[in-house]
């Protein structure tokens, strides 16, 4: 709403079968399924005639940045600018472990570990394996590698008292962002880029991102961290977010909508 109220057009949409997106929603489907929606859509949108000759630039918050980001690097879409909201820089599961930390996505169930250095050492096992692997692995390879890691994690420990109904990287979708080299993407974009995250954000972490970001020292990319905001731009405790989560901070959407229009 606010960036209608200051002129810049907006074509908004969720994954398949949320809210008002059509499809149907796919517990396997994972972030490359969700990559080739958006790019389709900006394609569509490319070819209508009121906004041809229009800049078009992509906002994508913690999932659909990833999306974003992911099909730029796949040269599938040529954005004229990127807003990247709270989403992972460091690779290859990394925002996994913060979320560990943190309590979120039912890690604790799936690495059941006191010491949290303990179950680090078992993700990396994961992590490491499916870092050398491509994003057009078959689920058959992916399950190979899902096997030598198992074995290498129960050797170390994990076994079936440390996880409950599922070990970790047993989802395609977790995998799918394990493989992500977030870094080499980041380091390598070329289109004018608007990185925000809150301090107070509990699914990615706003300080060790930003660290690595900064290091990347891409002269493509501006930061902005906003103190006291939590993942969604937003004071409110996030467990208990309704709608709320749609009323963001006044300052973080004008850092947003003066950026837009500055480039």
């Amino acid at each position: 709403e606010e960036l209608l109220l200051n002129n810049i057009a907006v074509f908004r949409y969720d994954v398949r079968g949320i809210s008002e997106s059509e499809g149907e929603f796919n517990d396997l489907d994972t972030v490359d399924d969700y990559r080739e929606d958006m790019v389709a859509l900006f394609q569509e949108l490319k070819q209508i005639s009121v906004v041809k000759d229009k800049q078009i630039g992509l906002i994508g918050h913690s999932l659909g940045g990833i999306l974003a980001i992911d099909g730029i690097n796949k040269q599938q879409i040529h954005p004229d600018f990127l807003v990247q909201w709270a989403t992972p820089v460091r690779s290859f599961g990394e925002m996994f472990k913060y979320q560990l930390k943190t309590g979120l996505s039912g890690l604790d169930q799936q690495l059941k570990y006191n010491n949290l250095e303990d179950a680090y050492q078992i993700m990396d096992i994961f992590n490491k394996a499916f870092a050398t692997t491509k994003d057009t692995t078959t689920l058959k390879q992916d399950i190979e590698v899902l096997k030598k890691s198992r074995k290498i994690a129960k050797k170390q420990g994990y076994t079936r008292k440390r996880y409950e109904r599922y070990p970790y990287a047993t989802f395609p979708s977790q995998r799918a962002i394990i493989k992500k080299d977030f870094e080499y993407m980041y380091a390598n974009l070329t289109i004018p880029t608007f990185y925000i995250i809150g301090t107070n954000d509990i699914f990615v972490d706003p300080v060790s991102e930003v660290e690595k970001l900064k290091s990347l020292k891409n002269k493509n990319v501006k930061i902005k961290v906003f103190d006291g905001l939590n993942h969604y731009l937003t004071t409110e405790l996030e467990d208990k977010l309704g709608k709320e989560m749609y009323y963001i901070d006044e300052n973080a959407s004008s850092s947003i909508i003066n950026w837009i229009k500055s480039i």
